[in-house]
């Protein structure tokens, strides 16, 4: 049976929140829905990228400390970053949480609105709905749960989890809100648990597992037709998905780490069996090689094989307790 549970705290809140938007009656969805854009995106422009100006984001992480909400929203119209962090590498949104003043659920919800990482994490574990349960800040507290931060499993550094917190502060409040929060957030993961969510999860990241050697297997043998950093963006941000995804299945059907492993060892050689199949670019070229279309239709073939026959293989037994 898959039940290695492992303790990934509070990496967790890095992915619950993609698990949190998904429909509470999860269906197993047509393949089509599973292919992703790569090659296209590459010709795309990124209008939405933020600034890597350090004078620009020195100035945010100034104005987020002692500034006015309204001096944040100026910089950040500029394409600040609104993830940069400080010196000490705090992210500017728990540095705006931990102000005392009104400014401050104003600067979050700034923050917030130009793409801050409600669940990010610092190195030592702290994170922005940590410090609004240990500041009592109440208004910031629902910001956040609004925003889809992530309630369960949630521990500071010294290992107190969100209601240990809210009780030692004695605030009713702080105690109401977060309970509720934390009672929907239960109610969606437990609508998630089916059989088919879990196929369609696994399939999901199989087919992922599968791009990823794809578009690294092109990187390699054709770099003179794309633009490596607009593909190494691309490259990055599919891994992140791959993380997310593994994380989703671990936390909701509780796979451990060495089928998960089975799946994306088994997913990557497959593709690049069938790559390396064509001795030149110019026949893989014949086939579509380096296209969408291409990329979709192996890594479908691939991420199809696992179904619920394949994986009771290795005794699954589907968790929906």
């Amino acid at each position: 049976m898959f039940g290695n549970k492992n303790s990934y705290l509070p990496c967790v809140a890095l992915f619950l929140v993609a698990i949190l938007t998904l429909p509470a009656q999860a269906k197993v969805v047509s393949h089509n829905s599973v292919e992703k854009s790569y090659f296209s995106s590459t010709n795309a422009s990124d209008e939405s990228a933020k600034s890597t100006d350090p004078q620009l984001n020195n100035d945010l992480v100034y104005r987020v400390a002692f500034g006015r909400a309204e001096d944040v929203k100026i910089l950040l119209d500029q394409n600040a970053d609104p993830n940069t962090v400080n010196p000490a590498n705090i992210p500017v949104l728990i540095i705006a949480i931990i102000r005392k003043d009104d400014e401050a659920p104003k600067i979050v919800k700034y923050l917030i609105k130009a793409g801050a990482k409600v669940n990010v994490a610092t190195a030592d574990g702290n994170m922005p709905i940590i410090e609004a349960v240990k500041n009592g800040r109440t208004d910031i507290l629902q910001l956040l749960i609004d925003n889809k931060a992530v309630l369960g499993g949630i521990t500071d550094a010294q290992g107190h989890d969100l209601q240990t917190l809210a009780e030692n502060r004695a605030d009713l409040q702080i105690i109401s809100v977060l309970n509720a929060g934390m009672d929907s957030e239960k109610e969606k993961l437990q609508a998630l648990k089916s059989q088919d969510n879990f196929i369609r999860l696994v399939q999901e990241y199989s087919y992922l597992n599968c791009a990823n050697e794809y578009l690294n297997f092109y990187l390699t043998t054709e770099p003179q037709k794309v633009d490596a950093l607009k593909f190494d963006k691309i490259i990055t941000k599919n891994s992140d998905d791959i993380d997310d995804t593994a994380r989703k299945i671990k936390l909701i059907f509780k796979m451990g780490d060495a089928e998960l492993q089975t799946i994306k060892v088994n997913s990557r050689q497959e593709i690049i069996a069938r790559l390396q199949y064509y001795e030149t670019n110019a026949n893989r070229e014949l086939n579509g090689f380096g296209t969408d279309d291409d990329l979709n239709k192996r890594c479908m073939v691939i991420a199809k094989k696992w179904d619920l026959k394949n994986l009771n293989k290795g005794q699954y037994e589907l968790n929906t307790q």
